[in-house]
């Protein structure tokens, strides 16, 4: 192979790999170091509004109004009035029901509307 075509070759590998990069990670927020000790304060608190049991999910919103509980959930995502909405995988449905109150620690979130995490802690507020 001449010289030429292998820097060519390499050129093309290397930009390959970078697209490859920003495509994997495109989305991707990190909130914290996932090596971090979990905080005091959660990440999230909010309402359960919808429960996924076959795949141990639910959907809460941040700062849900006592009024806005008896909304469709589909019209209050459409609404846009709640900015923090979270699929939340990774969690003991049996522990939960639609309603609750509860306080959510994470890593990393990706960067959707509802936002998707995965649970490092979930518990029951006291409120």
């Amino acid at each position: 192979m001449k010289r030429p075509d292998l820097f060519a070759l390499l050129l093309l590998g290397a930009a390959l790999l970078c697209m490859l990069t920003v495509y994997i990670t495109q989305g991707v927020v990190v909130s914290r170091n996932p090596f971090t000790p979990i905080e005091e304060n959660p990440n999230l608190t909010g309402t359960i509004v919808q429960m996924d049991k076959k795949l141990d999910s639910v959907l809460v919103i941040g700062g849900l109004l006592e009024e806005d509980r008896t909304i469709p959930v589909n019209d209050l995502l459409k609404s846009g009035k709640y900015p923090n909405v979270y699929w939340i995988s990774n969690v003991n449905t049996r522990r939960f029901q639609l309603g609750d109150m509860v306080d959510v620690w994470f890593n990393e979130a990706l960067d959707s509307y509802p936002a998707q995490t995965s649970a490092v802690k979930i518990k029951k507020t006291d409120s």
